[in-house]
């Protein structure tokens, strides 16, 4: 990972949704991290990508205050299963995370 992130070696992923970026991070250094740099395969990496833009849209109509309760549900709940396939597909090489949204704004 030396080459995509600070740390000599990482092995620990975090999935998180993020504004303009991948959502997929090290959990070591905190480095944004490109999906094209993991044995995953294209459709996964749409879904996540996809799952990544309703983030950016929902927050642009919120005027980056956070995101509702309800969408925070939905969000997290597909980023669970997101993060499940992920790790299922990089096998034993990472240990992979999601990192929950957990700010709102008021409904």
């Amino acid at each position: 990972m030396k080459e995509v992130c600070f740390c000599d070696k990482t092995f620990y992923i975090l999935v998180e949704a993020e504004v303009s970026a991948d959502p997929v991070w090290c959990g070591k250094c905190q480095a944004n991290l490109s999906l094209d740099d993991f044995a995953v395969s294209e459709e996964l990496k749409k879904e996540l990508m996809n799952w990544n833009m309703d983030f950016d849209k929902h927050l642009t109509a919120h005027e980056y205050n956070g995101v509702t309760r309800p969408f925070a549900k939905r969000l997290n709940e597909k980023g669970e299963k997101l993060t499940q396939r992920l790790g299922e597909e990089l096998s034993c090489s990472y240990t992979v995370q999601y990192r929950p949204y957990t700010l709102f704004v008021e409904d």
